[in-house]
């Protein structure tokens, strides 16, 4: 049975994408129920890392639907004069990350969780 590494958590398993457990059978009955409890020991196991893996956000939304000049000043900054516009700011850095425009959850994801590697 294979269960893949949810992305946030990767840096928790260095090499891995994914987790393999054998359900030591060829009865498929017996593989399905297996695989039942399998399965709830794997997202328990991802539960656990999870919490030692916390990522402390704060997620701070600026309003564009009327004229901001604080955000307008802040997009001038960046040469930006659109949203969406996202910035990803760690602990470790001095400057935060400009990300893409066209933003996926894994790339958001990845972007918070290298937070917690230190890299």
């Amino acid at each position: 049975m294979r269960r893949r590494i949810p992305v946030y958590l990767r840096a928790a398993y260095p090499g891995q994408t994914e987790i393999i457990r054998c359900l030591k059978t060829s009865d498929p009955r017996l593989a399905r129920s297996r695989a039942i409890f399998a399965l709830a020991d794997i997202e328990g196991e991802f539960e656990r890392k999870k919490s030692q893996c916390a990522l402390n956000v704060v997620l701070l939304k600026a309003d564009w639907t009327n004229t901001n000049p604080a955000l307008a000043s802040e997009l001038a900054r960046w040469n930006r004069s659109a949203v969406p516009f996202d910035l990803v700011y760690l602990p470790h850095e001095s400057q935060p990350r400009v990300l893409p425009e066209l933003l996926t959850p894994g790339i958001a994801l990845d972007a918070l969780s290298s937070g917690t590697t230190g890299r």
